[in-house]
């Protein structure tokens, strides 16, 4: 181990030491200036890129081919501009998505289904705002995706009526 000297008048070492810092520096900089700039792309959070694939580069205009994965489905979209609530958009509706709801070859008469509901809401004693529950919404539109959706006060006058 080496001692340090307190007392040492080494005046010409710090100014050496100054000469390597600047030399260092200098080096530095003209690498610097011969070295390519990589961009770097910014990382995907977003839950959509799981089933969405970039294919290329970016075109000239600033929009990006982007393939669904599922369906294979092409977007040509600028993501600085727009970001991601198309593909976003389109995860909710894709045919080949699991869970999504098919369409149905039947048709449904909507007023002989809301006198179905109605008459549930009567039989049962529910509220009228039962309609507008998130999750009987869900299962009326997984049940048949063109199914229309009406309001508590609909469902009032139309219980009103079967009474």
């Amino acid at each position: 181990m080496e001692a340090i000297k307190l007392n040492d008048d080494g005046q010409n070492d710090v100014m050496d030491e100054d000469i390597e810092d600047h030399e260092v520096i200098e080096i530095s900089e003209a690498n610097r200036s011969t070295q390519p700039k990589q961009v770097q792309s910014r990382r995907r959070v977003s839950r959509c890129w799981r089933k969405f694939t970039i294919i290329g580069r970016k075109l000239s205009d600033g929009t990006t081919m982007i393939r669904c994965n599922l369906c294979g489905r092409v977007y040509f979209l600028n993501l600085r501009r727009n970001g991601t609530s198309t593909l976003t958009r389109h995860m909710k509706v894709c045919s080949k998505a699991v869970g999504t709801p098919r369409s149905s070859s039947r048709n449904v008469d909507m007023m002989v289904f809301r006198e179905m509901v109605d008459m549930a809401i009567i039989e049962h004693d529910l509220a009228y705002k039962f309609v507008e529950y998130k999750r009987i919404r869900m299962a009326f539109t997984y049940a048949n995706s063109s199914t229309e959706y009406w309001s508590r006060n609909t469902t009032a006058s139309d219980v009103l009526k079967i009474y």
